[in-house]
């Protein structure tokens, strides 16, 4: 990997390691939890049907609270997921609005045309994973610099384990040679820059060990899937503050909902 790609970013990548490949913890299976209730107490309460008890109505109407409630969070979180480049696309968001180039969008696609690619060898999807590398920090700061009148040149990104706070990072982005922190960037932002951490660390130790290639195929495509959500971003400055603004499930659906009433509104006429 050429030392231009890790100019722009300087990492522990040591202590990075054990934080960024952290396991995640399973999601709350719901639908289990209602499906998997004990028959006995399904029985229990079809004989007792006729003979109202208030304390097990007054329960049972908590049950059906707590449950709409339970659903009501799992739909809030499925509409606040990132969408990709593409999908944001699909609503009509153009590479100008998102503040990348066509190139940049054109380079993606070669990528992901190569982690698709069943007969791609070892040393290829390496090779696409450090081009990975060089597309994300070059989107993160072409996404920058057009938002904030710059070069991107003049535009470093950094990351470092806190010295303060145990497990925690600390991000920094220089524009011009002014500073900016985590106060001053949005956690989407700085989240961004993590994972540009997370696959320089990834590259670095896949070149130094050998490497299968179903390994090199699930982290390419697990950093080109963050790569496409940050490019599906739009980026903002204001008020001194850097903000990256991801596209969500729920903006896509409106745009979708409104694009369809505009289609029937015209078959209409």
């Amino acid at each position: 990997m050429s030392n231009s790609f890790k100019d722009g970013l300087k990492v522990d990548r040591r202590q990075l390691d054990i934080m960024q490949f952290k396991p995640k913890e399973k999601p709350l299976d719901v639908m289990k939890l209602r499906t998997n209730q004990p028959k006995k107490e399904v029985h229990k309460i079809a004989k007792t049907k006729r003979r109202s008890n208030p304390k097990r109505l007054k329960k049972l109407g908590l049950l059906i609270l707590a449950t709409g409630a339970a659903y009501g969070g799992i739909g809030q979180w499925q509409n606040n997921k990132e969408v990709t480049l593409e999908e944001a696309k699909e609503i009509g968001k153009t590479v100008e609005q998102l503040k990348i180039t066509q190139e940049q969008e054109n380079q993606y696609e070669e990528i992901k045309q190569m982690l698709d690619n069943e007969s791609a060898t070892e040393y290829e999807l390496l090779a696409s994973l450090e081009n990975l590398e060089s597309l994300n920090m070059d989107m993160q700061k072409t996404k920058i610099a057009n938002t904030m009148n710059a070069n991107k040149e003049d535009i470093t990104l950094f990351t470092e384990v806190s010295t303060t706070e145990k497990g925690r990072t600390e991000e920094s982005i220089t524009v011009n040679g002014e500073k900016y922190g985590n106060s001053e960037m949005s956690n989407e932002m700085a989240n961004s820059i993590r994972d540009l951490a997370g696959l320089m660390t990834y590259n670095d130790q896949a070149e130094q060990r050998l490497t299968s290639k179903a390994d090199l195929i699930k982290y390419g495509k697990k950093y080109l899937d963050k790569t496409s959500k940050m490019a599906a971003s739009e980026i903002e400055y204001e008020n001194g503050k850097i903000e990256l603004k991801p596209t969500r499930v729920k903006e896509v659906k409106e745009a979708k909902k409104e694009q369809q009433k505009q289609q029937e509104d015209d078959f209409e006429r």
